[in-house]
């Protein structure tokens, strides 16, 4: 009967290992980590290969694994520690989602490598021990592995690239680039993480499903009107081509062009989409520049002021509020109304930490938010 436990143990123990293993590396590497592996195998090969996220996570689940079975075989490791034989390829695998390299890297690499040589030996010879105690256990072993297998996963995610802002960016990215602008605007909506590039690409899917005007300051944006194009000394796509972008708006602009700039020269030599539009009018809400705004409304003879989207709304009725005599009147009774109370509510609070606190929560995601507290 203690042959039969120990055997049985022996099996669940292996079974666990093998199941941990393959269940948290194609989980950590397929919805996780592909996106960044992407962008590595992009920067190493220069571009000259693309990473596969169904075929790159299997093929790297298969190596890691066959790697622990040569480690195990090599070092004899027997089924009381059989946790410890994956401990190289979760290193591997913690380095290799770590996405940059440096000889702090591999130093530490290799000290993990030099404990684990020493905890493997002094595990084997107290082996025989265990497993002639009178008080052996078949749960024991189990418990133990498991919580090594558990340690290393923990380790291998705290050490893997965690940057939200880029893998936020590549996830957008990517849907982008699949044709699946919508699905792109799902990424971090609920977040609270901002960059310019992240302004950059959300404000490029928002104008693939025409909706810039309407959900622009949904989401929390950074960097002004500078950020909504890429440039040399501004935000930058880190996967998809920049080239879509610009065949989206008309032309290519010359190097070192600022976003002001290549808008203008788009409109100026009659090579502007439709989509420029959404993209001057943006940029002047995003710089506050709230007279161009309203001078871009009105030489656009095409745009009605009753069909305007919600943000351009939202900017005239402030428009209207601040300036004694605009060059574009505007009046929508639901919307005066809804902003006398935005700023009757900042008025009720003399604190500004409050304030800003109480006009976030009922007001986050309108223009008069962006323009007033932002």
């Amino acid at each position: 009967m203690s042959k039969d436990i120990r055997r049985n143990s022996a099996i669940t123990v292996r079974v666990m290992c093998a199941a941990l293993f393959l269940i948290f590396t194609v989980s950590y590497l397929y919805f996780y980590q592909s996106d960044m592996l992407a962008l590595l195998q992009d920067r190493l090969s220069e571009g000259r290969t693309h990473y596969g996220r169904l075929v790159g996570t299997v093929l790297i689940t298969l190596v890691l694994f066959l790697l622990q079975v040569g480690v195990a075989a090599v070092a004899r490791i027997g089924v009381q520690h059989k946790a410890l034989a994956y401990l190289p390829s979760m290193l591997a695998l913690a380095v290799l989602t770590r996405c940059s390299f440096s000889w702090t890297t591999a130093i530490v690499a290799v000290a993990v490598l030099a404990v684990w040589g020493v905890v493997v030996w002094v595990a084997k010879r107290m082996e025989p021990f265990s497993q002639t105690s009178r008080s052996y256990s078949p749960f024991r072993p189990i418990a133990r592995n498991l919580l090594v297998m558990l340690l290393m996963a923990l380790a291998v995610g705290l050490t893997g690239n965690s940057d939200d802002s880029t893998h936020l960016q590549l996830a957008i990215e990517r849907n982008i680039g699949e044709g699946r602008p919508d699905e792109a605007l799902k990424v971090g909506e609920e977040s609270g993480y901002s960059s310019r590039a992240l302004t950059m690409t959300r404000a490029y899917a928002l104008s693939l499903t025409g909706q810039m005007g309407d959900r622009l300051f949904r989401y929390p944006v950074k960097g002004g009107g500078a950020a909504l194009l890429p440039t040399a000394d501004g935000p930058r796509f880190l996967l998809y081509p920049a080239d879509s972008l610009w065949r989206w708006l008309g032309a290519r602009p010359q190097e070192h062009m600022t976003t002001a700039r290549t808008l203008h020269l788009l409109v100026q030599q009659h090579r502007a989409t439709p989509a420029v539009r959404d993209y001057r009018l943006c940029a002047c809400l995003l710089d506050k520049r709230i007279d161009a705004f309203a001078e871009e409304l009105k030489r656009d003879t095409a745009l009605r002021t009753d069909q305007l989207p919600t943000h351009y709304r939202e900017a005239l009725t402030l428009y209207n509020h601040l300036r004694a005599n605009p060059i574009v009147e505007y009046k929508n009774n639901a919307m005066k109304t809804d902003f006398e109370d935005f700023l009757a509510l900042g008025r009720q609070y003399s604190d500004k930490t409050a304030r800003r606190t109480a006009v976030f929560e009922q007001y986050k995601g309108t223009y008069w938010w962006y323009y007033f507290y932002q």
